[in-house]
């Protein structure tokens, strides 16, 4: 008895193992997507080495890192800015009604 609830034990886990595994429809699927996918970049590389789109230089993109420093810099001010004056207008009234006066609507 013992020995049959091993092998029970050990056949039990294979199967559990196929079951998990996928199907060969899936794989062949899978494959084909993947086969897919491997055309697709290969048609994108195609146009990168012939030509057909510009390299971004390393001053065009420190120029646009520096405006994009700028620009959030800018908007956190002007969050700072809305933070500031909403904490003083809820010293008197509630949300709702600073909207409303206000005409925002969500």
């Amino acid at each position: 008895m013992p020995a049959l609830k091993s092998s029970y034990k050990i056949v039990n886990a294979k199967l559990t193992t196929l079951k998990a595994a996928p199907t060969t429809m899936e794989l062949a699927r899978s494959v084909q997507i993947l086969q897919e996918g491997i055309i697709e970049k290969t048609a994108k590389l195609e146009q990168y080495l012939q030509g057909g789109v510009q390299a971004v230089s390393k001053e065009e993109v420190a120029t646009m890192e520096k405006e994009l420093g700028y620009w959030s810099k800018k908007a956190a001010a002007r969050k700072r800015a809305f933070d500031g004056l909403m904490g003083i207008l809820l010293d008197g009234m509630s949300r709702e009604e600073i909207y409303e006066k206000a005409g925002i609507e969500f």
